[in-house]
């Protein structure tokens, strides 16, 4: 049996350009020669990332998933949701790049962050029915409004 080779990536999350880390104090471990990556808080099955530090942002969860995708995982063990397999990561991707677009577009449009939150939860759980928890919605539409400023 081949040795089994665990590299740690603390913090996979990438650091803004004060040196803070925008997804929190998170990591990931990726196993070879199984492909199998743990991916703590980073990647979910199914849910809305909560982005629950104050130093949180999609731009940063968004980097953090870029980092991960080029190792191209079989499988993927998230802390929230089920065992899935790679294309989780570019799930949560497309999700949370289509919450930042629409976000950003109903704020130019002149929507506070409390329309946009209502609205968009009503639109992600329809365009989304699938995904476990949308609930993190109006945080991260938060999120983007302090980070857009």
């Amino acid at each position: 049996m081949p040795a089994v080779n665990y590299e740690l990536m603390l913090q996979a999350a990438m650091k803004n350009k004060t040196g803070a880390n925008e997804i929190g104090d998170d990591e990931a471990t990726f196993g070879e020669p199984d492909g199998t990556l743990f991916s703590g808080d980073i990647v979910a099955n199914k849910r809305v990332s909560s982005l629950p530090n104050t130093d949180s942002s999609v731009k940063g969860l968004l980097a953090a998933l870029d980092a991960l995708a080029p190792r191209k995982p079989r499988f993927i063990d998230p802390d929230h949701g089920a065992l899935g397999d790679g294309s989780l990561i570019a799930k949560e991707q497309a999700v949370l790049a289509d919450l930042q677009s629409r976000v950003l577009q109903l704020k130019s449009h002149g929507a506070s962050a409390d329309e946009a939150s209502k609205q968009l939860t009503a639109e992600f759980k329809t365009k989304y029915c699938d995904w476990e928890k949308l609930s993190p919605v109006p945080n991260v539409v938060r999120r983007v409004y302090v980070g857009a400023q």
